[in-house]
């Protein structure tokens, strides 16, 4: 039996990922695209629980600060987050997560949770991009300049995804697609936190570490090893004040001493 699992799907904007998620969720219905919680107003046409759920400000704080997203962004006056729970309602019903997001919360996602698969949607190249951009008819030459900037810089993180699609077409897209979750479903990865060490965990370590050694190291055993060490310590650092005395001493009047010694030698 497979496991359902979280896909993450980035690309730069106008590569086609709409189109190649439409056409995926038509082809498999085992599928479902993960809905986005924001605190912007919805637009005309946008349904609650469809395109996103709205939320106030007040409440969205609340629940990051609960580990109730697992990635979240503020753009521009609004934030936008991906729902703990509605990740695990999809992946308990027994279907697989799809995550449409930027590289941003993806490299989130990536750094406190293990299981998910990563894949980038890519241009064959720039000026194939820009030749899409350009068909909207909706981009202004600025507007246009700094999505094609943004572009090659989240095609610059695409080596840290763990599949990369060329979208030359979206049929063969989509069917690449495809072949990635069949491949990815096989191997029983589970979605979840990963274990890593907080400041606060290694402070709580050393915590205990310190409190078992005074419970159960041998106080006059310490003592006696501290004594030694300072008496080293401090025996170093004579000898070494007195090899620079004599080195000054030396430097500064053994013209004298040899030409004292000489004359005794000599009987002068």
């Amino acid at each position: 039996m497979s496991t359902p699992r979280v896909f993450i799907l980035s690309g730069p904007s106008g590569v086609g990922k709409s189109s190649i998620i439409h056409r995926l969720l038509e082809l498999r219905p085992d599928v479902v695209l993960s809905v986005s919680t924001t605190t912007r107003a919805p637009r005309a046409g946008e349904k609650e629980g469809r395109d996103y759920y709205f939320t106030g400000k007040a409440a969205f704080e609340r629940r990051a600060e609960k580990s109730g997203f697992i990635e979240w962004a503020r753009s521009y006056d609004h934030y936008y987050g991906t729902g703990a729970k509605e990740i695990q309602n999809i992946l308990s019903s027994g279907r697989h997560a799809l995550l449409d997001i930027d590289t941003q919360g993806a490299l989130q996602i990536k750094n406190a949770y293990k299981g998910a698969v990563y894949v980038f949607i890519t241009p064959p190249d720039l000026a194939d991009l820009e030749e899409r951009l350009r068909g909207r008819g909706s981009e202004t030459e600025d507007s246009l300049r700094k999505r094609l900037e943004r572009a090659e810089e989240e095609i610059g993180h695409s080596g840290r995804y763990g599949h990369i699609i060329v979208n030359r077409d979206i049929e063969e897209s989509v069917q690449s697609f495809v072949q990635i979750i069949e491949l990815e479903q096989e191997l029983h990865l589970k979605f979840e936190k990963s274990e890593m060490f907080t400041d606060q965990t290694l402070q709580n370590t050393a915590d205990k570490a310190t409190h078992y050694a005074l419970e159960h190291i041998d106080k006059e055993f310490l003592a006696q090893s501290l004594e030694k060490d300072l008496k080293d310590a401090l025996r170093g650092e004579l000898e070494d004040l007195i090899r620079e005395r004599l080195e000054r001493i030396l430097h500064k009047d053994l013209g004298r001493i040899v030409e004292e010694a000489y004359r005794d030698m000599s009987g002068k």
